[in-house]
């Protein structure tokens, strides 16, 4: 009677655990989705600043980010989920197995592994997955972009110099080439940097259009704002990863709701969801040490050496006495003070983005603690079903043992007299 009640107890159990996940997974979804519109937005104000200090487009208004919606995925979207499920799924058991060997690990030992050198290879099968998630069109675009921007920058530079070359050039000759022909290189480089322009234009909606489809909404001025910042490409693959995560979820969510009767299903989706947000706290983790760790690092560099060049600057106009000179370091000097104001400008508007995603990180680490928990919880009463159903089967071998051989008696003199002794031992 106690095993059956308890039976019914832990399959009620599961049956609710099963029922608030659905709840439980749309708040955090809600809250990774809440997360990057407060990155988009960040980032919109970001790029305004910087483009307005350097007054590259003082005619471009760059408005807030629209947010974030959640759109159904599209047909390319649903094939490219299709192919990265089954992998998705074996690395998240691959998670899953080796976090279970972490919790049972010890904190240390010189032997064999430990908590940290578990963790570590946990961090590297992350790292797989959140590569396994990434949306390849975004890399790939902003790719081509940066690339174009090279080769235009190149073109422009072999214009230079096709020009300083041009004026010592001869007008005719029959090896060297001629000022005519320098001409010409630099009418074919101004054709290609116009074909090369084009091309940036048009995987910059490329861009835009992906974006949208995976739920953000930017105009093409903010796609130049994303461009130039630093961290853009954390940012939109952040993004994109958000966006199959969330599929991912549902489906482990579906999975979840129609395994109620079987604990150690309930147990390894569950498992599942809580590496899916170790994965996003994963992610966050290492956009904060590279926002701190190598940009910020990296303009704190620049503004300390702006600084120490405008302090030679103005030390060299002071004691300049020719108003050719002075007018030099004057130029120099407003230059310098350009690029401070807006290497601090960025310094500020990267550390309130670390800070959001900081407190982003804050809120699924909580919703990680609440998963670890459920998840213990769904693992403890699995493995008391497979300690009942072990019993049970021990139940039956020891009744076989207990249960005495019943022969028959040999006669029925026999049975009155075993009849006799057993009521003589009763009484006594």
């Amino acid at each position: 009677m106690f095993r059956t009640l308890l039976l019914i107890g832990l399959s009620v159990g599961i049956g609710l655990l099963a029922s608030t996940l659905h709840a439980d997974w749309n708040a955090t979804v809600k809250e990774a989705w809440d997360t990057g519109k407060g990155v988009l937005d960040s980032t919109s104000a970001v790029g305004k600043k910087a483009l307005d200090v350097t007054g590259d487009v003082a005619t471009q208004a760059v408005t807030t980010a629209k947010g974030w919606i959640s759109p159904e995925p599209n047909t390319e979207d649903r094939e490219r989920f299709a192919r990265v499920w089954e992998t998705t799924l074996a690395k998240l058991d691959q998670a899953l197995e080796t976090s279970d060997q972490m919790q049972q690990a010890p904190e240390s030992s010189m032997f064999g592994p430990d908590k940290v050198s578990i963790r570590n290879d946990f961090n590297a099968i992350l790292d797989d997955l959140l590569a396994i998630l990434e949306d390849p069109r975004i890399t790939t675009l902003m790719d081509d972009i940066r690339q174009n921007r090279r080769t235009i920058t190149q073109l422009e530079d072999s214009i230079l110099r096709d020009k300083e070359a041009q004026i010592s050039a001869p007008a005719q000759h029959m090896i060297k080439t001629t000022q005519e022909g320098y001409e010409k290189n630099i009418k074919q480089s101004r054709n290609r940097i116009v074909s090369q322009r084009r091309s940036v234009q048009h995987q910059k909606e490329q861009l835009r259009l992906r974006l949208q489809e995976i739920g953000i909404t930017v105009s093409p001025d903010q796609v130049d704002v994303l461009l130039v910042r630093v961290d853009s490409e954390n940012i939109l693959q952040m993004a994109a990863v958000f966006a199959i995560l969330k599929q991912i979820t549902q489906q482990l969510m579906v999975l979840t709701q129609e395994s109620q009767e079987s604990l150690q299903a309930a147990r390894r989706y569950y498992g599942m969801h809580m590496v899916v947000l170790e994965s996003v706290v994963h992610m966050q983790k290492k956009y904060i040490d590279q926002v701190e760790n190598h940009f910020m690092a990296g303009i704190s560099r620049i503004t300390d050496e702006t600084s120490q060049l405008t302090a030679e600057t103005q030390r060299s106009l002071q004691s300049a006495s020719q108003p050719q000179h002075r007018h030099s370091y004057e130029q120099n000097l407003e230059a310098q003070r350009l690029t401070l104001k807006t290497a601090r400008v960025y310094l500020q508007d990267l550390n309130a983005q670390r800070q959001k995603v900081e407190q982003a990180m804050t809120r699924t680490l909580k919703d990680l603690g609440v998963a670890k928990n459920t998840y213990a919880t769904v693992r403890i009463s699995s493995q008391l079903m497979d300690l009942l159903q072990s019993s049970q089967q021990n139940f039956d071998a020891i009744m076989g043992l207990q249960v005495p051989d019943i022969i028959p008696f040999e006669n029925l003199e026999m049975q009155k007299k075993y009849e006799e002794l057993s009521k003589r031992l009763t009484e006594g």
